[in-house]
């Protein structure tokens, strides 16, 4: 009877379970669906950064069209980066990227930016969107993302510089000026370099200084960069991942143009 009773039991509690999973497992069917229904093949990356000038956001639209739903469409804060926030996957080719200043978004208004769609299926993009609402300008680049190397604790970086026309060099704090980087001019970008950071490693200070004078214009602190400082239950967004340190603003502006370096997250 014992026997008898436990198998009952067992049986009871498959069909109980057999409940919960089936709508769980339909629920996946339909999720899966709709996604290859978004994104089907390769889709080209584009990471998109907005260093405009005097605080402007924007709006991206792909569809063509105008006006759109703007509540729904992707917004670009100024000089702010989330990976989850400023990523456009592209799978149509040829793809206009148009962009609307928020919030001039009547029939009426044209884009500020209309980018033509020279983009690749599976290729990796950095987008970025420079200068003031009267002279509105983008750089695009196509990206090569270091491998993570699983070897040794590092993290890579790079520098771009979209502050006015002004050529800079870097240097980590204590190390010569123009150490790091020698000259890296208005609207372009340096090489990723790989850094060490283990639990050994201290934060990294960097100094932006003026090429031609030597002055320094800003720093930045790879705040969290060692594991062994970082609080529980937080991502390390530094160790095994490529970030791009954007250089923007005017010299000498104040806000919203002060010369200031925001992180750009690629992995």
């Amino acid at each position: 009877m014992l026997f008898t009773y436990y198998n009952r039991n067992c049986t009871c509690m498959v069909q109980n379970r057999a409940l919960i999973v089936f709508p769980f497992l339909l629920l996946m069917t339909v999720f899966t669906s709709c996604n290859k229904d978004v994104h089907q093949g390769n889709p080209a990356t584009v990471q998109v950064f907005n260093a405009m000038d005097n605080g402007l956001s924007l709006y991206a639209n792909l569809s063509g069209n105008h006006p759109v739903v703007y509540r729904t469409s992707l917004l670009l804060s100024n000089k702010f980066y989330d990976l989850r926030n400023n990523l456009l996957l592209i799978d149509k080719f040829p793809q206009h990227i148009d962009l609307y200043v928020a919030p001039d978004t009547l029939p009426k208004d044209k884009p500020l930016i209309s980018i033509p769609g020279d983009l690749k299926a599976g290729e990796i993009y950095s987008l970025f969107l420079h200068g003031e609402k009267s002279g509105a300008a983008y750089s695009l680049f196509k990206d090569l993302i270091p491998p993570i190397n699983r070897e040794d604790s590092t993290t890579h970086l790079r520098f771009a510089n979209f502050s006015s026309t002004q050529p800079i060099c870097v240097n980590i704090m204590g190390e010569p000026n123009g150490s790091f980087i020698q000259n890296l001019p208005f609207k372009s970008l340096s090489d990723f370099v790989e850094l060490d950071a283990d639990m050994s490693t201290p934060d990294y200070i960097f100094e932006v200084r003026d090429q031609a004078t030597g002055n320094l214009l800003t720093s930045f602190t790879t705040s969290g960069l060692n594991p062994g400082t970082s609080w529980p239950g937080t991502v390390n967004n530094w160790i095994f991942r490529s970030n791009t340190l954007v250089f923007t603003g005017k010299p000498g502006a104040g806000y919203p143009n002060m010369q200031r370096i925001t992180v750009m997250n690629h992995r």
